[in-house]
């Protein structure tokens, strides 16, 4: 029975191996999920438009919706957290704010690609997710500090607006009195694979990549010492003597990689009370603190509106 059920659950694994369905269907390739909805609401062969509970359908079907900026900017409201997306590829940052502000910490997820299919995977700092942006919750049990001068100059330099509007009072004080000094990041550009993200230097193997379209035009940060983990060289200051430890957690290589990276966030955020958790999802937590990928999922599809909609419509050609 055991040995059955094991086959039984990799059977459904592999039917929603969202990554390696899309890395084979050529028509999925521009892995964006406003033209995937196009894709999965005609194959349902529904009379008329689509409508909101379509939309919302659509980000419940774990085979179809792939976490994005719509459910990073439900997460960062909902947890009023600045959602910090590392870029891999690009060697930048990117922040999503809670679009109502009032956020009191900081969560980094780094955004890599496997062939053009994007995956998430959450960071810890000094092994913790969510960043309080309070003096107070900034230094650990073994004296780290969690939110550095250099990470703050780095956010800065790469996300220098919104930062006044979407703060809470508190969080935006302790943001402001961390060391700001301009820093000049030692960024060239440079060509990538943009299957394996590696640097090629090679003009006719670029050359080649540019005509297959697998070229990707991007940037590599110096400065740092030799084995700098890419994490580093990108959220940190290469002035800082004394960054901060930074683990990438894994999570699998499908459609639910965003939702398990929040699932580390709401889970420790229950557990240690450094942010408000929703309402709606405090009862789903129960005694242990924990969710399950449908129910994050039904907290982004519960939040889509008119508007979502009209967007997803307009770009799919739908009257």
């Amino acid at each position: 029975e055991l040995e059955e059920g094991v086959e039984e659950m990799e059977k459904q694994r592999e039917a929603r191996n969202t990554a390696r369905r899309r890395r084979e269907d050529i028509e999925r390739l521009p892995d964006n999920n406003i033209l995937l909805f196009g894709h999965w609401f005609r194959k349902r062969d529904k009379q008329g438009p689509p409508e909101l509970e379509d939309l919302r359908a659509f980000v419940m079907d774990r085979k179809a919706y792939w976490g994005d900026e719509i459910a990073l900017r439900v997460f960062a409201d909902r947890f009023k957290v600045v959602v910090c997306v590392v870029l891999q590829a690009e060697e930048r940052l990117q922040v999503i704010f809670p679009p109502s502000g009032g956020a009191t910490a900081l969560f980094y997820l780094v955004l890599t690609h496997r062939g053009r299919v994007p995956h998430y995977r959450a960071i810890s700092v000094a092994d913790r997710h969510v960043l309080p942006m309070d003096d107070r919750s900034n230094t650990g049990p073994l004296s780290e500090t969690y939110i550095t001068p250099g990470m703050v100059s780095r956010l800065r330099e790469d996300c220098p607006i919104g930062w006044d509007c979407h703060l809470s009072e508190p969080a935006l004080s302790f943001f402001t009195s961390q060391n700001n000094a301009e820093i000049s990041t030692l960024r060239h550009p440079v060509v990538r694979n943009s299957y394996t993200l590696k640097e090629v230097t090679n003009q006719n193997v670029i050359q080649a990549l540019r005509n297959s379209g697998s070229a990707m035009d991007s940037y590599a940060i110096g400065g740092f010492p030799e084995g700098t983990g890419f994490v580093e060289r990108i959220v940190c200051s290469r002035a800082e003597p004394n960054n901060p430890s930074f683990t990438i957690s894994k999570t699998p290589g499908d459609g639910d990689c965003l939702f398990y990276a929040m699932i580390d966030v709401a889970t420790e955020a229950h557990r240690d009370s450094l942010l408000p958790v929703p309402e709606e999802l405090q009862d789903a937590m129960g005694e242990e603190g924990k969710l399950t990928v449908e129910r994050l999922r039904q907290l982004v599809s519960e939040s889509l509106t008119d508007t979502e909609l009209a967007f997803f419509k307009a770009a799919n050609n739908f009257i």
